[in-house]
Order: C-alpha cells, then structure tokens, then sequence
C-alpha cells in the first residue's frame, strides 16, 4: 500500500511541475516556448533551429502586436531564425515591458527532447525580471 502511495505522489509531484509553466529562479523566471514544431515563413523548420542550440544561448524576444492570432504575441528569436512564442496570455508583462522599449534579456534555459528517438524538442528560456 505504501508504494502505491508513493507512486500516486511522484505522481502529482510530476503532474504539478509538468503543468506548472513558470517557476522562479535567481532574478528571473522560466517559461516554455510553443509552436516549436512549426515551420517559419521561409519554410525553415523551427526543430532544425532548435537542434543547433544550446543552453544558455541568448535569445531576442520581439513583441508582435500585429499578430493574427495574438495581439499580445511574443516571439522567440535566435540568430538562426524563430522558434517559437511564448505562450498566449501568460506572457502579457513581457510583451508591456517590450513595447515599452525595455530590453527584456532572455537565454535558453533548457531543452527537452531531441535523443533516442524522440524527435521533437522543447525549449524553455529564463527571461529577466524588470529592474527596480
């Protein structure tokens, strides 16, 4: 019975952090990138980006407030192209920051995925806090 118990909160544990998409860390917080899977304009695929990154990576991030989709968009730029956004309606902050011409740092925090068949990478970025 006890591991039973165990298990069940490994697994709510794993089911939290899983869910839970920024969490704070010295200054700054975490937050994951969507649409990593996507293709850009130029029909390079983002995956191809990602999969020449590594963490700690600077990125840029450019608020898109012409975006179709998401008038408060956030996309995630590398030097190789785009990866990604952060995701809708979590990243307003940044997006204010942005537009407010404040340079908002960010870099790669960590990538998921890409070994052993498993295709498909994740990225999540550490992005700066505003300054006090």
């Amino acid at each position: 019975m006890e591991w039973v118990i165990i298990i069940v909160a490994g697994a709510v544990v794993w089911l939290w952090f899983k869910m839970s998409t920024i969490k704070k860390i010295n200054h700054a917080f975490v937050m994951d990138v969507v649409g990593e899977s996507f293709k850009n304009p130029d029909g390079t695929p983002r995956q191809k980006i990602i999969a020449a990154l590594s963490e700690g990576a600077a990125v840029d991030l450019v608020a898109e407030p012409d975006n179709a989709y998401d008038d408060k968009a956030v996309a995630v730029m590398t030097p190789g192209g785009q990866i990604g956004y952060l995701p809708a309606g979590r990243c307003v902050d940044v997006f204010n920051r942005l537009t407010r011409g404040e340079k908002v740092p960010a870099a790669v925090h960590e990538i998921r995925g890409g070994a052993q068949g498993q295709w498909h990478r994740g990225v999540w970025i550490a992005i700066g806090k505003a300054d006090a």
